[in-house]
């Protein structure tokens, strides 16, 4: 009855594949007999959902259009409105189509980094700057004409160059918390994350490995370089005190007792890692603490502690699962089946036919749900937009997080 009690628990883990509410179901059973129903349902809850999607693809037959990465265009407009004429810069971007920017002027035959408190003059020259050619159109006919190449055939005052945001003096920091050195003439034009193009907004914070495009006086080039760290090294390192001051947060936390009516006192456990990680990646940085790392280091960390715990949980219950597999296995598949399909099902009805969602968002949904890398992975396959992992991330969290509550509450009500 032991082991048949514990191995149903871990089998609704691992067609879960829940690795974290696997850990809490060995914690709060004091037993690693979850691990064996864990590792007999893992492959259904690895193969299932991809085998989901692909007849769910097959049956519906979507019509996905990738849209193309938002990228930076610039349009340089001569100054000719008379309601504009007069007016500081900060008043004229605020009467701009959302999304405009200006990232230079241009006047009396030099360029100038924008600045909020500058008064506009009549032919000033005004570098645009959006993702999208119709709202640049659109400030074009508000502000005057274009006049191109007044600005950018003239290098002598400002230059472009791209630099890597590798330098904790820059990453976490929002870019108007960013402090240029004295006397700089530098201005942000945009900044680059992963294949998209950002506007510079205040509030915008930099993470590591973003690529940032100032325009800058070529003198002072090489100290903007030192600020930013422009180092592609740099943006694939980590801070393990970070890491360990996060953890060692989360599993203080985990052992705070929460009551539940009717339940009894509960503690988090190893889901208050992962309420921790959410706040912390929330606040991004702390004084010199940054809680955030670069998804190269992210993804190697992520997949190499997967692997390790993985290992362990199978030279763990090895003998376990052969002597499982021999004498009840097939019924132990079956459970992990049934667990899985009830969950795809009724995700699925509800993202794509209670609240139509779109198919690309709900796949990513779905994958936030089961909660296995390896889907998301086929699931960008299936449906290649920026969506898949937009609903992945929305969900995965507070799933796995509803997962180990799940445990501990089953947990106690079985008096475990």
């Amino acid at each position: 009855m032991h082991d048949r009690q514990f191995v149903r628990h871990g089998g609704t883990r691992g067609a879960g594949t829940s690795t974290a509410s696997l850990q809490a179901a060995m914690a709060a059973m004091k037993s690693d007999g979850a691990a064996v129903g864990y590792s007999v349902a893992y492959p259904v809850g690895v193969a299932g959902p991809i085998l989901f999607l692909y007849a769910l693809t097959a049956l519906l037959k979507p019509n996905i259009v990738r849209p193309p990465p938002k990228l930076i265009e610039t349009a340089e407009i001569a100054l000719t409105n008379p309601a504009f004429i007069g007016a500081r810069l900060s008043e004229v971007v605020a009467r701009l189509p959302d999304g405009v920017a200006i990232a230079a002027v241009r006047r009396a035959h030099h360029n100038h980094p924008s600045a909020d408190d500058l008064v506009l003059q009549a032919n000033d020259v005004l570098l645009a700057t959006a993702t999208d050619p119709a709202m640049l159109r659109e400030a074009t006919s508000l502000c005057g004409e274009l006049q191109p190449g007044r600005m950018t055939s003239h290098r002598e005052d400002l230059d472009y160059m791209r630099v890597f945001a590798s330098s904790r003096l820059v990453v976490g920091h929002t870019l108007r918390d960013i402090r240029f050195p004295e006397g700089m003439v530098c201005s942000i034009a945009h900044v680059r994350r992963g294949d998209a193009d950002l506007m510079p907004r205040d509030d915008l914070t930099l993470e590591f490995g973003d690529r940032v495009g100032l325009l800058v006086n070529r003198a002072h080039m090489k100290p903007i370089r030192a600020l930013f760290g422009d180092s592609i090294k740099g943006t694939a390192e980590l801070s393990f005190i970070s890491i360990g001051i996060g953890a060692a947060l989360g599993l203080l936390v985990g052992l705070i007792p929460v009551p539940i009516p009717g339940v009894g006192t509960l503690a988090l456990g190893l889901a208050a890692l992962l309420l921790v990680a959410l706040m912390l990646g929330r606040v991004r940085r702390l004084g010199p603490f940054v809680w955030t790392m670069p998804l190269s280091a992210n993804l190697v960390l992520r997949n190499f502690g997967l692997t390790i715990f993985l290992a362990q949980v199978g030279i763990a219950s090895g003998p376990k699962f052969f002597a499982t597999i021999g004498v009840t296995g097939v019924s132990f598949l079956i459970y992990g089946v049934v667990i899985l399909l009830a969950l795809l099902l009724i995700t699925a009805i509800f993202c794509l036919w209670v609240f139509r969602l779109p198919f690309d968002l709900a796949v990513g949904v779905i994958c936030g749900a089961t909660g296995n890398p390896a889907i998301l992975a086929f699931a960008n396959r299936v449906a290649p937009t920026d969506r898949p992992d937009l609903g992945y991330s929305m969900i995965f969290p507070s799933m796995t997080i509803v997962k180990i509550l799940f445990v501990q509450v089953a947990a106690t009500l079985a008096g475990g």
